[in-house]
């Protein structure tokens, strides 16, 4: 689904009326997947209120925060742990983030032509702030979020560039300035749940 107008226009969906239309196939991917009895884990997004209670329902695990905004993860995941809380769910629900990253020698032009590509001046400045590009930026950003909370952290290419694979794995296993960002980085590392496996 997503929020973008020319995403609707070129699947011929109606931007109109997307809630209920998104809220009518959950039910019957839910039906569907009672009647198999094979579920997969389901993470809702959203950044409005309706999405936070989503979120929280008996179909969902969780909830996906936008790719930018440590503000707004943090208070994404505080309406939906209560929203959580209000339907008398549970534990705690999933909480996922995520980054856009771009590494090498032409790292800042390509983040910004990426992040200006997909979301367009209006939005531009807030995307582009939180797009990692250096090695050190890498790490200290999955650091500041693993300590604010959520290690479980999506890393989005800015290139189809296969590269960026190698680059962003040398980042993280560039030797670390304290045990917990060591201990942090080690669970990232791809490379450690190869060897692990």
């Amino acid at each position: 689904m997503g929020g973008w107008p020319a995403d609707y226009v070129a699947s011929g969906v109606p931007l109109a009326g997307r809630a209920a239309w998104f809220e009518t196939s959950l039910a019957t991917m839910q039906r569907t997947w009672q009647a198999t009895g094979d579920r997969p884990r389901i993470l809702l997004g959203g950044t409005v209120r309706a999405s936070f209670a989503r979120a929280a329902t008996d179909m969902s695990d969780g909830w996906v925060a936008p790719l930018f905004g440590l503000a707004l993860l943090q208070a994404g995941a505080a309406a939906v742990g209560h929203a959580w809380s209000e339907v008398g769910r549970q534990g705690q629900p999933r909480i996922m983030t995520g980054r856009y990253f771009s590494l090498g020698p032409d790292a800042q032009e390509v983040a910004d032509e990426y992040i200006h590509h997909y979301y367009g001046p209006d939005y531009f400045d807030v995307a582009r702030a939180d797009t990692l590009t250096g090695a050190e930026q890498t790490r200290g950003e999955l650091l500041r979020l693993s300590e604010a909370g959520w290690a479980e952290v999506l890393l989005f290419p800015c290139s189809g560039d296969l590269a960026q694979v190698s680059l962003l794995a040398n980042a993280l296993r560039a030797a670390g300035t304290s045990s917990s960002e060591r201990q942090f980085l080690a669970a990232a590392d791809p490379a450690t749940e190869r060897s692990s496996a």
